[in-house]
């Protein structure tokens, strides 16, 4: 071969997004269009996108291309509530989360557990696009569906890489707020063309309206979008404008919901002022209709931000809606349009009448709205996002992947914590104190192939195991008290479970400082000295007796070689006391299956190192289908430390994330 050949270089490959909601297009709800447009939009950018949802319509195909989207439909066993259950949905989320990078969930969705499940199980993260609480009308079945959406929803949202919606003011105040810092908003791409030249006079003269004022409000009829507060607010309209028309375009007979039924007599009141439309499902029809009104009314009592506005100021047409968190989000961004208080017909009635008396005071701000909701903005922003947590290599994408094995619940939950706040870039330079077997640096390595990391331990015979096995990174013997080390030499410290071992421990916080940067981040886990009865009974009943613990032998549990455990307000202040600004401090573990840390560090330690277990990748990890059964077990009491109550007083860890003031 020449020597100056060069091997082509290898494209990279397209970005694969699976897309999961109930319903699919050619299923019409402001919902199902966003996602229709997101997919698209993501295949234009050049990724490859699935869409799992249920097969609705019998008639539609199971399997088609629909704008260059893959869509799987999935068949339906009846309707509850809003949803369609659909049988085969664990099998196909599983089978198609693993042959994707991403899924990308459009909440709500009553599967959302099952979502987040598949993603767990494939390795896959898992970005939601929320668009609105469950808000259920009254009654014990329909209140019981909106407890149990609620918390498959608030679970998801906190298991979830990202959770976006459309408002950034609509996040505090619903159930995104779990997700903390991983919820973000980005406005929706709207992709709504205006109506043709002269369509909406036809329409107007179609419906025999000639010149009369025309307020227009579209959607489900449900009790959150609030239309009986406008038809309340009608009658006042029409004493000051007498030949006001009242027009709605959407689906009343809903098939959850008997609202529509409840504001009958509202409608019938109305007479001849009130036209109904139907469902419009021609997108240039529905156009008219926007272009056709004055002005468009959404009196929502919950909303995190409505398409029907944006697309109604798309056609010219100004707004008049409720001032709650999302409803609002349009008008505040535009200015093309006014806000009134909800459940207030008075000032709604005002409101509309104000916007009749002189339609083109918002033209200018009406004529700026294509610009305010790009849709190739949007979506471009959605690509950015899912290759970033597809990237993201210390995510549970990766962290999970490496402990996947791991028998100690504890352990991989205290680790995918540590690595996080950690937040490892290319080139960061690590220092593992106390790197022991060097179990939490492999996985720090693997996580992060780029770090620059070392490992020191007193003991050379744990060193010389580490190394064995699998750990990369130069290995050294030193004590934390006295590192070899330049000041100020490292960005970042991890240091796990190793304090409880030092009579020291504020010397080795001190000197931890020393070696880190100005702005320098230090992990630390440490043994919580409120301890769950069930992880060591034995040692809890020496303690409550007022008998020292056991240390060391046989028996050992959560004391094994320990100088101290820890409590969260001792932590916090030994590591003030040491300079550290305090970022995090979390109590971890309170579900545990009994005698716990005896069966994992006594029994089943013992048990690797004498070769009757095989030991995997980072020296923790073993096998079988005994062991397989074991760790399904763990997993499902595990499950239960995902949402501990506020009043949980034990806890098997301790983890605190801090940084080096300045930098």
């Amino acid at each position: 071969m020449a020597r100056d050949y060069c091997p082509p270089v290898a494209a990279d490959p397209p970005l694969r997004v699976l897309t999961v909601l109930t319903y699919y297009h050619p299923h019409w709800t402001g919902l199902t269009e966003l996602a229709r447009h997101i997919a698209e939009g993501l295949v234009e950018e050049g990724a490859e996108v699935s869409v799992l949802a249920s097969r609705h319509d019998p008639s539609l195909a199971r399997r088609e291309t629909v704008g260059g989207v893959d869509v799987h439909r999935l068949r339906t066993a009846g309707r509850i509530s809003r949803t369609m259950p659909m049988p085969g949905f664990p099998l196909a989320i599983l089978r198609l989360a693993r042959s994707h990078d991403v899924v990308h969930l459009h909440s709500p969705m009553a599967e959302a557990g099952l979502v987040r499940w598949a993603c767990r199980l494939a390795g896959r993260p898992l970005v939601v696009t929320h668009q609105g609480d469950v808000v259920m009308p009254s009654g014990p079945f329909n209140q019981a569906v909106q407890r149990v959406m609620r918390a498959t929803l608030a679970s998801t949202f906190r298991a979830a890489d990202r959770v976006v919606t459309h408002d950034a003011g609509y996040i505090a105040g619903s159930l995104m707020s779990v997700a903390g810092e991983r919820a973000t908003a980005i406005a929706p791409p709207v992709a709504f063309a205006p109506p043709p030249p002269g369509a909406a006079a036809a329409l107007r003269q179609e419906l025999g309206l000639d010149d009369r004022p025309l307020v227009a409000f579209a959607g489900r009829w449900v009790e959150e979008k609030g239309f009986d507060v406008l038809l309340r607010a009608a009658p006042q309209v029409l004493t000051k404008v007498p030949e006001a028309v009242f027009a709605f375009a959407g689906e009343r007979g809903v098939a959850y919901e008997r609202f529509s039924e409840r504001c009958a007599p509202l409608i019938d009141a109305l007479g001849p002022a009130f036209v109904d439309l139907g469902l419009q499902r021609d997108p240039q029809r529905l156009a008219a209709f926007y272009a056709a009104a004055d002005v468009f009314v959404l009196p929502s009592r919950s909303d995190s931000l409505a398409i029907v506005q944006i697309e109604a100021l798309l056609c010219g047409t100004p707004l008049v809606a409720t001032d709650i968190p999302g409803a609002r989000s349009v008008v505040q961004t535009t200015g093309a349009g006014v806000l009134v208080p909800p459940e207030e017909p008075d000032a709604l009635a005002d409101a509309i009448v104000s916007v009749l008396d002189d339609p083109d005071q918002f033209a200018t701000e009406v004529a700026a709205v294509p610009a305010l909701y790009d849709p190739s903005a949007a979506v471009a922003r959605y690509r950015t996002l899912l290759d970033e947590v597809v990237a993201r290599p210390t995510t549970s994408t990766t962290v999970d992947r490496l402990l996947a094995d791991e028998l100690d619940m504890a352990y991989r939950r205290r680790v995918g914590w540590a690595m996080e706040r950690l937040d490892l870039q290319p080139g960061d330079r690590l220092l593992d104190a106390g790197t022991g077997l060097g179990n939490v640096l492999y996985v720090a390595e693997q996580a992060q192939p780029g770090v620059v990391a070392l490992g020191v331990d007193r003991s050379v015979e744990r060193l010389g195991r580490a190394e064995a096995a699998g750990v990369e990174s130069p290995l050294a013997q030193a004590d934390l008290l006295d590192l070899p080390l330049r000041t100020g030499a490292l960005d970042a410290v991890l240091c796990s479970e190793v304090l409880e071992h030092i009579d020291d421990d504020r010397g080795a916080l001190l000197e931890l400082r020393r070696v880190l940067r100005p702005g320098g981040r230090l992990v630390v886990t440490v043994p919580h000295a409120d301890y769950p009865f069930a992880w060591d009974p034995i040692n809890r009943v020496l303690e409550r007796l007022g008998r020292r613990p056991i240390t060391s032998g046989p028996i050992v549990g959560i004391w094994t070689n320990h100088v101290r455990l820890y409590r969260p307000d001792d932590l916090r202040s030994r590591l003030a006391e040491a300079g550290f600004v305090v970022d995090e401090v979390e109590e971890q573990t309170h579900h545990a299956l009994p005698f716990t840390h005896l069966l994992l560090y006594g029994v089943g330690r013992a048990l690797v190192e004498r070769g009757v277990l095989s030991g995997g990748a980072g020296g923790r990890s073993v096998g079988g289908r005994a062991v397989g059964l074991v760790r399904g077990a763990l997993a499902r009491v595990d499950r239960r430390n995902d949402h501990l109550p506020s009043d949980t007083r034990t806890f098997v860890s301790l983890v605190a994330s801090v940084h080096v003031p300045g930098g």
